[in-house]
């Protein structure tokens, strides 16, 4: 290695000599080198965080209108829009998806020429359920593919509500044993099914 001087001096003695000091270093390096090896073929754990299910929330609260111009899909988990204007579609293509869709709005919930479109995800284990108020307006929904199952529907101020189903219109469920309040309320009702109205003689 490069030799290097790391220190100098030098004085005079009483007897009349010069002393010259110096001191050096020399660093050798050493290179070590080593070859480690991994099983890549090993199994490797994944843990997946997150909810159990999706959730979609939309919410407009000053008084603007919800206007869908898509799908909103969600198999698993709970869609909510809610708004102080109406909720509506922009062409009868439209579906609102969840297994809970809850619909709160302040002036209106669909319209009469297009029905807002419902898809109630019907999963094995899981209760599927509609929640839709709104505080004037009409509420014009249409389930598209089966039953269509009700937490509540409500025109709190007299309003005309008009609910389609190609399966059933029943009351919904939370668990097994317990049922929602299964209310659909308004000033006219219209229900149209084509598997029936309701579950049975007490609901």
């Amino acid at each position: 290695g490069e030799v290097i001087r790391t220190y100098h001096d030098d004085y005079w003695t009483w007897y009349g000599s010069h002393v010259y000091v110096s001191e050096y270093q020399q660093v050798d390096g050493q290179e070590v080198l080593h070859t480690h090896t991994l099983n890549a073929h090993l199994p490797i754990a994944i843990k997946f965080i997150g909810s159990d299910e999706g959730t979609i929330t939309i919410e407009s609260k000053f008084g603007g209108d919800v206007i869908l111009a898509g799908q909103l899909n969600n198999s698993s988990g709970l869609t909510s829009i809610e708004t102080t204007g109406a909720i509506f579609a922009t062409s009868p293509e439209v579906t609102v998806g969840g297994r809970r869709v809850n619909l709160s709005a302040g002036s209106g919930i669909g319209t009469a020429g297009n029905a807002l479109k419902i898809n109630l995800s019907a999963l094995a284990g899981a209760y599927e359920s509609l929640r839709a108020i709104t505080a004037t307006g009409d509420i014009y929904l249409t389930e598209v593919s089966d039953d269509l199952a009700i937490d509540k529907v409500s025109a709190d101020s007299g309003g005309r509500v008009v609910l389609k189903a190609p399966g059933a219109i029943k009351v919904a469920q939370s668990d097994p044993t317990t049922y929602y309040q299964g209310l659909v309320a308004g000033g006219a009702l219209t229900l149209e099914a084509g598997g029936g109205v309701g579950n049975g003689a007490t609901r």
